[in-house]
């Protein structure tokens, strides 16, 4: 049994010197990113190991939600997960480590709400900046990910966790 967790980058200003180099918005640093992996430790989950897309926004989100764990988990940066689809989001969570029980993927929309969609069916809501789906799959290895063998066991958004 393994736990993954999808986790889209947190608010992000439209302007910048580029779409990849665009930083988080404060609140999404001080208050949305904590906010969010509090709610994971209330589920009684731990990350070991995140995988996340290399661009500014989702970098600074992996690095915050790690450090609210201890210990954090193993953060890896790859840009094969900058602005894909769901094949390529599935196929970089299929090349996890099987030693690794829990795992995050941090990315980007569309591709990752229609990832978190493939795996779990419909989202109780759009996985907004900062929001998150939980999954729990009845799989020993990552290689075997696949929607019949998933659950949909938490989902949050930032906004819903301030109230």
């Amino acid at each position: 049994m393994k736990m993954l967790l999808v986790l889209r980058h947190g608010k992000s200003p439209h302007e910048g010197d580029s779409d990849w180099a665009r930083p988080l918005t404060r609140r999404a640093r001080e208050e949305d990113v904590p906010a969010v992996a509090a709610f994971t430790r209330q589920q009684g989950i731990q990350p070991e190991w995140i995988v996340s897309s290399d661009a500014s926004r989702a970098r600074e989100t992996a690095e915050g939600f790690a450090q609210e764990f201890t210990p954090s988990p193993e953060l890896v940066l790859t840009r094969s997960l900058y602005l894909v689809g769901p094949e390529e989001i599935a196929a970089e969570v299929q090349s996890l480590p099987d030693s690794v029980e829990t795992a995050v993927v941090v990315g980007h929309n569309a591709g990752l709400e229609q990832f978190a969609e493939w795996l779990g069916g419909a989202l109780p809501d759009a996985l907004k900046p900062g929001g998150l789906a939980i999954f729990r799959l009845a799989v020993d290895s990552w290689l075997d990910l696949h929607p019949s063998r998933a659950e949909r066991v938490a989902f949050a958004n930032p906004k819903a966790l301030r109230h």
